[in-house]
């Protein structure tokens, strides 16, 4: 389609809708083709030219089917957008086209058991505001919780806050209204440890994270120099440490002393959740990590490790003594798939080129660490690591005219190449 064609079919699409929301200002529409996609600098080099041309935010899912069916009868592109705190640019749109802003998808549509039900577009903070009251909480939160989205994390998240108990997401979606199991609530203790070697600090969060007897949720480990870029909490005396955030059930905050003790540790910070002025350790967590290295030193970078299950924690410490001049580890406690309890790493990198940031990560994998590349734009570079064949024919068969996303499923530039799949109530 030529320029002059494309823009007098998107202006055709505004018209035919005219009473929604849309969002044509050029400073506007960048904006929501944004995410944190700059967390890469690689990324950050191939994307920072790709915009949508509109944007619109439906108000019902009534709206959003007309918006989709418009698209789908007019070939324009569209991506969803959640929070926007995505780390790969799932929601840059490569092809241009429309943004569809799900945040005004907000309700809760049904509270249970120790079940809610909820619309894509609600804000998780917001979510577990609503389960609260009635004494329960989400399983998993990612670090971005004020912000993202269920459909967000759903359609390209990981786990986060609370994957130390239930793992991470067992498999990713394109939702409008999703029903989740919940937790019961609890009073959670904050709170960041820190030592002055880092096999001390690896030791005392695997012995928190391998006690049944601790309540907890999460369990984050930083080399130092790591909590020297948390600027806003200097004060706590924490420079050149070694550290570990942990939040923990107020049930059980008066066991971690005595653990604390036998590792050589000292508590720097201890509050009750909320207790902080609004502030949560929780945003030091994750990739709220390396955010929060960055602004501090924009030439930083990071990657995403995955240790085994058997003996992460000597690969954890061989990782640290190999690279540790131009490598700091962070690392995160959760359980797998299988519910065994493991580690994974965003360990933050002093980038100094595409090739070097490739180094290093194949010493990863000499040591049995896998990657997930964050660092890729498309599916099968990152944490697939190959083009599937099932994953081709449910977009076939879902997107047959390659209208979501597209630019980003390597195989389907080959999908007539590949073997043939059957899905049950797909294909």
């Amino acid at each position: 389609m030529s320029e002059p064609d494309r823009q007098s079919t998107l202006a055709a699409l505004v018209a035919a809708l005219p009473e929604f929301d849309w969002i044509k200002e050029a400073p506007k529409v960048k904006r929501l083709s944004r995410d944190f996609h700059w967390f890469s600098p690689v990324l950050k080099h191939q994307l920072e030219e790709k915009f949508a041309e509109l944007a619109v935010r439906p108000r019902d899912e009534n709206e959003l089917l007309a918006v989709v069916a418009a698209c789908t009868k007019a070939r324009i592109p569209l991506n969803l957008r959640g929070g926007g705190t995505g780390n790969y640019g799932q929601l840059i749109p490569l092809e241009g086209g429309v943004i569809v802003d799900m945040t005004r998808l907000n309700s809760v549509t049904a509270m249970g058991t120790g079940t809610v039900r909820a619309q894509a577009g609600i804000r998780l903070g917001d979510f577990e505001a609503h389960t609260r009251p009635h004494g329960w909480e989400l399983r998993c939160i990612p670090s971005t919780w004020k912000l993202a989205t269920p459909g967000g994390l759903f359609g390209g998240g990981f786990g986060g806050v609370g994957s130390i108990n239930y793992g991470p997401l067992a498999a990713p979606g394109i939702v409008l209204e999703i029903e989740l199991a919940l937790a019961p609530c609890h009073d959670w203790i904050e709170r960041l440890d820190t030592f002055a070697d880092f096999p001390s600090a690896m030791a005392y969060a695997d012995a928190l994270a391998r006690s049944h007897g601790i309540v907890k949720r999460q369990i984050a480990v930083f080399a130092a120099p790591v909590l020297d870029y948390f600027s806003d909490l200097a004060d706590a005396q924490i420079r050149a440490q070694h550290g570990v955030i942990s939040v923990t059930g107020s049930e059980s905050d008066g066991l971690l002393p005595a653990i604390l003790a036998q590792h050589n540790g000292r508590n720097a910070l201890h509050f009750a959740e909320g207790e902080n002025s609004g502030h949560s350790l929780i945003e030091y967590c994750w990739n709220h990590t390396t955010l929060q290295a960055l602004k501090v030193d924009k030439t930083l970078t990071y990657l995403q490790t995955a240790y085994a299950v058997d003996n992460y924690h000597q690969q954890v410490l061989a990782m640290e003594a190999e690279l540790s001049d131009e490598v700091m580890s962070h690392i995160e406690f959760l359980r797998d798939m299988n519910g065994a309890l493991t580690c994974s790493g965003l360990p933050l990198i002093r980038y100094s080129s595409p090739e070097r940031l490739d180094a290093i990560m194949d010493i990863y994998r000499s040591h049995n660490v896998k990657i997930n590349n964050p660092h890729v734009i498309h599916i099968e570079d990152g944490k697939q690591g190959m083009v599937r064949p099932d994953v081709v024919v449910l977009k076939s068969a879902c997107d047959p005219y390659n209208l979501l996303n597209p630019g980003k499923l390597r195989g389907w530039e080959v999908r007539e190449t590949l073997s043939a799949v059957h899905i049950p109530g797909v294909n």
